[in-house]
């Protein structure tokens, strides 16, 4: 099944994993770079294609669920994951109006092994969450942002949107990064 969604609240979202990765990553050049990862929200502004095996609405409670081998598309960006749940914001009265258009995006929830991609850049975790009201995106589990041969790991991603701050943190061991000069080859004796 595939779903187009082009809301300008969902396009804001930037499934921030994306942003962090270009924010937390140094490029090869050693300067910080979130151009690789303008996907979902960011220059492109494009339509985010959402494909799925089932989705499944449910108006009353203002939720989508699509299961089954989520990707998300959204010009070199890519998300995988088992499953994505949008929460649809309700209206004064309680009503909702579900995957409508009128209705803004509350929050997601990528449940399962979460994979994002954009040209050399990649972040995973176990999961992931984002709230459209605060801004505020969740990276949890067993995070790794990767660009080319730098990678950065901790157990918790959380990106503040607003600010553009982002900060990965471990309980139980050390966040750690790699950081990989850019290696100009050497010019030949003459």
């Amino acid at each position: 099944m595939t779903v187009m969604v082009n809301r300008a609240r969902l396009n804001r979202v930037r499934l921030a994993t994306l942003v962090a990765a270009g924010l937390l990553v140094p490029s090869a050049a050693g300067a910080q770079s979130a151009q690789g990862f303008a996907g979902f929200g960011g220059q492109s502004g494009g339509p985010i294609q959402i494909e799925a095996k089932e989705l499944e609405v449910r108006d009353k409670e203002g939720i989508a669920i699509f299961t089954g081998s989520v990707v998300v598309k959204q010009g070199e960006t890519t998300l995988e994951t088992p499953k994505l749940v949008v929460r649809y914001a309700r209206a004064a009265d309680g009503a909702s109006a579900g995957a409508s258009s009128s209705q803004d995006i509350e929050s997601l929830e990528a449940d399962g092994k979460v994979l994002v991609t954009s040209k050399d850049q990649s972040a995973t975790g176990d999961g992931a969450t984002y709230d459209a009201k605060t801004e505020r995106l969740e990276l949890t589990g067993n995070v790794v942002l990767t660009q080319g041969k730098n990678v950065v790991s901790g157990d918790r991603l959380t990106v503040d949107l607003a600010s553009g701050v982002a900060k990965v943190q471990s309980s139980q061991k050390r966040v750690q990064m790699l950081l990989t000069p850019n290696q100009q080859p050497k010019a030949a004796a003459n």
